[in-house]
């Protein structure tokens, strides 16, 4: 009986153990931040989901390795080297709920940037000083005047807002047309 007690309390314990360290470790990958005053800071950032990455930046200094948690008031970007490149919502001439990280999907003469929240994923377009938000969500619409069912409407509208920031390139509607909706609701 003695025994078995002991056998509990030391699978508990290992199991305790083997939890925390699972947990304790984190997936810090090389990259850099740009600090308010346009200093690059190289060192490591966490890599987490996209909610997260859109709240706050961790990171540790290459030399002291403490972490550190940044906001997208305390930094104007961060960079995964070789991978993703987030900016301060700060930098963008748009009205936001709340300061966010964006991630630049597409930089150019049209930017596309990316953030998710609680709530629902996030596209914003940008071209020279226009910023708009890109409605990409499925809605709920009633299948005729006389029919009060409800079914889900395909979006298209992100279509018209991309044709728009196009209108010097109508070549290009054609591919704009066939664009999908990568994150419906």
């Amino acid at each position: 009986m003695r025994l078995l007690k002991l056998k509990q309390v030391l699978s508990f314990a290992l199991t305790f153990t083997i939890f925390f360290a699972v947990k304790a470790q984190t997936d810090f990958r090389s990259g850099s931040i740009i600090t308010l005053q346009n200093d690059t800071v190289k060192g490591l950032i966490q890599y987490r989901d996209d909610i997260n990455n859109a709240k706050e930046c961790v990171f540790k200094d290459e030399k002291s390795l403490i972490k550190e948690r940044y906001t997208p008031s305390q930094i104007k970007a961060y960079r995964f080297t070789n991978g993703r490149f987030f900016i301060s919502s700060n930098n963008l001439n748009f009205k936001f709920k709340e300061q966010v990280f964006v991630e630049y999907i597409i930089k150019g003469s049209i930017s596309i940037f990316y953030y998710k929240d609680d709530i629902k994923d996030h596209y914003l377009t940008s071209k020279d000083t226009l910023v708009m938000e890109l409605d990409h969500h499925a809605r709920l619409t009633a299948i005729s005047e006389t029919n009060a069912e409800l079914e889900m409407k395909k979006p298209q509208k992100f279509q018209g807002q991309l044709k728009y920031l196009l209108i010097d390139q109508p070549s290009l509607f054609r591919i704009v047309e066939k664009l999908p909706v990568v994150h419906p609701i």
